[in-house]
């Protein structure tokens, strides 16, 4: 019972994570600016969640400025991901070769 509530807890804030995550990208995050003023045109300026799913359900036009909005910000966010991953994948092989090299010297002092 105790792991199912954990799991279910977990749910719920992931859930609500990923919801804050597209709320905040739609309507607040800079980054995000040029792609917000395009949907904004486009879905008459009102960002909230709410007004967007109206807006997609609305039309074709306003659905296909949403799904240019989504499109252009996880390409962004995906390929920041992978840069991170690529970083993360030479900081390894650095660290790698590094503690072969203290290897090494420390069992010529020996």
């Amino acid at each position: 019972m105790l792991l199912c509530r954990l799991f279910f807890l977990n749910i719920n804030y992931v859930i609500r994570s990923c919801f804050n995550h597209i709320e905040n990208s739609i309507t607040a995050c800079p980054a995000w600016e040029e792609e917000r003023l395009v949907l904004g045109a486009t879905i008459e300026n009102d960002l909230s969640l709410p007004a967007v799913v109206q807006a997609m359900v609305g039309g074709q036009p306003e659905w296909d400025a949403v799904a240019s909005f989504c499109e252009a910000v996880m390409s962004a966010k995906e390929a920041a991901e992978r840069e991170r991953e690529r970083a993360a994948v030479l900081l390894s092989r650095r660290n790698n070769r590094l503690n072969s090299i203290l290897i090494s010297q420390a069992s010529k002092s020996w």
